[in-house]
């Protein structure tokens, strides 16, 4: 059970790190 929320959370920090990643990189671009 702990695995499950271990790994779920690791996939929205991942997500959460990847769009802020995107919006600098669109900021960068301008």
């Amino acid at each position: 059970m702990y695995l499950i929320w271990i790994a779920f959370s690791h996939y929205v920090i991942l997500a959460m790190t990847s769009m802020t990643f995107a919006r600098v990189g669109l900021v960068a671009s301008d």
